[in-house]
């Protein structure tokens, strides 16, 4: 028998394999329906299929280790890669960002002789917006942004003319403008499957990086949970379905996991 007929008749019987798979698989369809996806050919609803799949094992590979102190669940993203991910939702653009501000930068100067609280919470001041869902475009930063100026507007009442820049890298300072300023925008590398289904916990992604930033989100607070471990309250742009409904705890005082505090700003009003 010809190479390529042995070839052709392998790929045919994946194929009917996988065909097979996916008809019996009720957990797929249960997704499906509850997500409202719906695929243009047979191919691509394989094709999809198969990496939903693959996150699933992934998904419950990470949560069956007993070490891990945060959990992943499956959800809205699970038919796509974490590339696909990166390249679609991920959107942040350093230099896009600093050309919004009409003043330019200027440098956060923390105020003297503070004592900060603990724990901060904006969202139980009424001063943050209802999660949104980005959909598929890469607008997170201008969620990130726009979020910190419908802030801004509630409380002080006038449009942005500029934005400050807090110390870049420093977690400290990050904290401090947290506490006095209020919902802080930041930028984070969120390019990995531990982030795209996060679901509750205080997410530790050790091979995260401080420099190569690809998504903006919104720093509304911070504290440390009952068993001693620091976080930054986050709000995401992926809709009440992902997370702690849109938001996710990432760790503080590790650092700069993730580049938390690399690139953080705030509107000047």
């Amino acid at each position: 028998m010809a190479h390529s007929t042995i070839v052709l008749l392998m790929t045919l019987f994946i194929s009917m394999a996988l065909s097979e798979l996916l008809i019996k698989d009720n957990a797929w369809h249960s997704w499906k329906e509850f997500h409202n996806k719906k695929y243009e050919s047979d191919d691509e609803e394989s094709l999809r299929y198969t990496i939903w799949n693959e996150n699933m094992k992934t998904i419950k590979k990470h949560n069956s280790d007993p070490n891990s102190k945060f959990t992943l669940q499956m959800n809205h993203l699970g038919d796509m890669t974490s590339k696909e991910v990166h390249l679609t939702l991920n959107g942040y653009n350093k230099a896009l960002k600093d050309t919004k501000g009409k003043e330019g930068p200027t440098t956060f100067l923390p105020p003297s002789n503070i004592e900060l609280p603990d724990t901060v919470d904006w969202r139980k001041k009424g001063y943050v917006t209802e999660v949104k869902n980005q959909g598929q475009c890469g607008s997170c930063w201008a969620f990130s942004t726009d979020e910190k100026c419908e802030f801004n507007a509630s409380s002080v009442g006038a449009d942005d003319t500029g934005y400050v820049d807090v110390k870049h890298g420093d977690e400290d300072a990050l904290k401090v403008a947290v506490a006095t300023v209020g919902p802080i925008s930041v930028a984070i590398d969120a390019g990995h499957s531990s982030f795209q289904f996060y679901k509750e916990g205080v997410y530790n992604e050790p091979y995260c990086s401080s420099i190569d930033l690809d998504h903006g989100v919104l720093a509304v607070g911070y504290g440390t949970t009952a068993d001693g471990k620091d976080y930054w309250l986050v709000k995401n742009s992926w809709g009440k379905k992902w997370g702690m409904d849109g938001y996710i705890m990432m760790t503080r005082n590790k650092d700069n996991q993730c580049g938390i505090a690399t690139d953080a700003s705030y509107p000047l009003v």
